[in-house]
């Protein structure tokens, strides 16, 4: 969203400053375009425009329903309760998939069910791991989208018009001869059946980047990501993919009881085992009840974005104890799940 010739005279005082202000936004680790333009309901292609200056009427509405969203987001990150995050095994699962496409500059598939903290840990990699971009795709992005974000995790400057052609050719340039390696999020939702023919294009896209820059790639998605990559034209990656783990099902009940013990580390004594297997069945764990062993993984993100903040604000902010008690209330009465005692 480069600026080539200064703000055109539609652009009020106003206009200017708010339009700055997303753009910083947009430039700290994690915020992405695509993203924001959700957050606030508009077009991705309308808030770049805006944002790089050539939007031909007054984006004051725009720009403020911009700004509106990141003030939102704001307050709410204020308000949450923080769960530490913790580098369980869908983490280090992901950085040997990273590892292996830098080694190989190959193509590696990673698929996991929704809510298993895939996203999470593509973020907190990207933030700790030089060379490496990260893009969150989404079922609405044309190739000219795609290829758009990824100049920008690149910080490749380029006219807000340039052709999808001419933006392929500056980023195959930009990688040429690096180490670099780019990690696509939701990469199935780029060839979704309700646009399948254009996400031939995306696909097809990200493939001749690979090939002629020589680098990784780390196509992230649902179990439905083999559905897309392997059926005609996406043959074409998985010819070229040379790692494809088994699908997380679940997380492991140690993965759920070490940010269990992060999130409540000021409980001290309280946090007994019998509290941390009430956080494992309600975050959907199953084991076996002769053997013990796991038959079923869990939710990260219902521990993570249900039950934690859930205990602090609906029971220990409110002088309860911690107790399995309080979890089996806290799951069933605010959160709608049903756990067995």
């Amino acid at each position: 969203m480069p600026l080539t010739a200064g703000w055109p005279s539609h652009y009020t005082a106003e206009d200017r400053a708010a339009a700055e202000r997303v753009r910083a936004w947009l430039e700290v680790p994690g915020h992405n375009i695509t993203g924001l333009a959700k957050l606030a309901g508009l077009v991705r292609g309308t808030l770049s425009m805006c944002l790089g200056g050539t939007y031909s009427s007054s984006p004051t509405e725009q720009l403020s329903a911009a700004v509106a969203a990141i003030e939102s987001a704001a307050d709410r990150d204020a308000e949450a309760v923080a769960v530490p995050y913790v580098e369980g095994s869908v983490h280090r699962m992901l950085a040997l998939a990273i590892r292996r496409a830098r080694t190989y500059r190959s193509v590696v598939v990673f698929a996991g069910e929704v809510g298993t903290g895939k996203t999470r840990a593509a973020r907190e990699l990207a933030t700790a791991t030089q060379q490496l971009t990260l893009i969150e795709a989404s079922g609405e992005m044309s190739t000219s989208d795609l290829l758009a974000e990824i100049a920008h995790g690149l910080d490749l400057p380029l006219p807000s018009g340039a052709s999808a052609g001419t933006r392929l050719t500056a980023i195959t340039r930009r990688l040429k001869g690096s180490v670099h390696v780019l990690m696509i999020d939701e990469a199935d939702t780029l060839a979704a059946p309700h646009r399948r023919d254009r996400g031939v294009r995306s696909l097809e896209a990200l493939r001749r980047i690979r090939d002629l820059a020589e680098v990784g790639l780390v196509l992230i998605g649902t179990p439905q990501i083999d559905e897309v990559i392997g059926r005609g034209v996406f043959d074409q990656l998985r010819s070229r993919t040379n790692l494809r783990p088994e699908t997380v099902r679940g997380v492991p009940r140690e993965d759920v009881e070490a940010v269990a013990r992060a999130a409540l580390v000021d409980q001290g004594e309280a946090l007994t085992p019998e509290v941390l297997a009430a956080l494992w069945r309600a975050a959907g764990g199953k084991q076996h009840k002769e053997t013990g062993a796991q038959t079923r993984g869990a939710s990260m993100r219902v521990l993570v974005e249900g039950l934690l903040p859930g205990l602090r604000d609906f029971g220990l902010a409110r002088g309860k104890d911690l107790s399995p008690a309080l979890v089996r209330a806290v799951a069933k009465q605010a959160l709608g799940l049903s756990v067995e005692d």
